[in-house]
């Protein structure tokens, strides 16, 4: 069984289940438990070794650390006042919850740890999806989490200690962002005792609770795999189809519009919105949802840019094309998820910019523009990331 950094991790999450079959009769179907007997499997992405000399050496902070069943004023320094992001967490009231029979959540806890960054960011790589985890520490023989179904995917890796989960029902696969309210607690349909080299996946819906067992603490981190969902890609696409579509910032009918009034408007509606989505590229959509969910391209803006002059070098970005198109006195302009409105007096200057294929001067861009407004413009395009400043050799 290959177990190395140099397999990737979403195999080594599943070894010895194959992506074929995982994807074929588990995902989004029904939980998978991969049982290994290898305590150790894990230790080149996060060991027991690495949590502990975090937990001793690094302040914990407030909310990256949540504390499952209690409040935040239970666990904050002791001197009272308001809650920030950022508040350092008492490690003894933390403790104290702990041994009670919390558990707490660290959230994002690869930042912490390079090795675990690394095998999130090739999850990343291979998911049109959000990658999110959290470090779960629950006491000896405590509950760690009530009866709950998440909206993502989840993988979870047992590093100590062990867990049971008690799976129930799941109601539907499209009921992702949403909480059943229901008339009763059914029994677990199904009890699996997870150990440390474990996985374990979890589909969106499937209602489960976990606790500890045994005489020592569990400690599991949780991976979620936020799969873009048809809506938000659809909301991106609108979004932005008002560039190429400036009808769509057309106003509903007043309330004396007559019924032919309303029906001609609501032809203009769902005409737009099959021509927007008609030119939709997917691939181009997901980048952007993207790009919503993790860090965002490096635009260079106010005190922090350096100012731009009419000898400035600059070049047109080669992360896509920007969208130009002319509405009666105005262009509207888009590129990626900036969006910006320009005068008709720029029109040549914005033909010059979508045209160059080099390296050029501020001063050298075309257009009725004078010198100043040519550094204004060009500030423009450099605050979305269109125009990017070339350094001197």
């Amino acid at each position: 069984m290959e177990n190395s950094q140099s397999q990737h991790f979403l195999d080594q999450l599943l070894d010895p289940v194959s992506r074929e079959e995982f994807f074929a009769d588990f995902w989004h179907q029904k939980e998978l438990h991969v049982s290994r007997d290898d305590p150790g499997y894990f230790a080149d992405t996060l060991s027991l070794g690495q949590i502990d000399e975090w937990l001793e050496r690094s302040p914990l902070r407030f909310p990256d650390v949540s504390v499952v069943g209690a409040q935040a004023e239970d666990f904050t320094h002791p001197e009272g006042g308001r809650n920030y992001r950022g508040r350092v967490i008492s490690k003894r009231k933390l403790n104290q919850l702990f041994q009670n029979g919390h558990s707490f959540k660290v959230n994002a806890f690869s930042r912490m740890i390079p090795s675990l960054r690394a095998r999130m960011a090739e999850l990343g790589e291979l998911f049109d999806a959000h990658i999110g985890e959290y470090l779960v520490m629950s006491g000896a023989n405590a509950s760690a989490f009530p009866l709950h179904n998440d909206p993502e995917h989840v993988i979870a890796i047992q590093i100590g200690g062990r867990k049971k989960w008690n799976f129930h029902q799941r109601f539907s696969q499209y009921s992702r962002d949403v909480r059943v309210v229901q008339p009763f607690k059914t029994p677990a349909r199904r009890q699996v005792l997870v150990q440390p080299g474990d996985s374990l996946y979890i589909p969106p819906g499937l209602q489960h609770q976990t606790e500890s067992v045994d005489d020592e603490p569990s400690l599991s981190v949780s991976i979620s795999i936020d799969l873009f969902q048809m809506d938000r890609l659809l909301a991106k696409a609108l979004q932005h189809a008002a560039v190429s579509f400036p009808v769509m910032n057309e106003d509903c009918p007043h309330p004396l519009a007559t019924a032919e009034d309303r029906e001609s408007f609501r032809q203009r509606l769902k005409e737009t919105m099959q021509n927007s989505l008609e030119m939709m590229d997917l691939d181009e959509l997901i980048d952007l949802v993207r790009e919503d969910h993790g860090e965002p391209h490096l635009c260079i803006r106010g005190a922090n840019a350096k100012p731009l002059t009419a000898d400035t070098r600059v070049k047109r970005s080669t992360r896509g094309k920007a969208v130009i198109t002319a509405d009666s006195k105005v262009i509207r302009f888009r590129f990626r998820n900036e969006h910006l409105t320009f005068h008709g007096h720029y029109a040549d200057s914005l033909k010059f910019v979508d045209a160059q294929e080099g390296v050029f001067l501020v001063s050298e861009i075309a257009g009725a523009l004078t010198p100043e407004l040519k550094i204004d413009f060009a500030q423009h395009l450099r605050n979305t990331g269109y125009l990017e400043v070339c350094e001197e050799d």
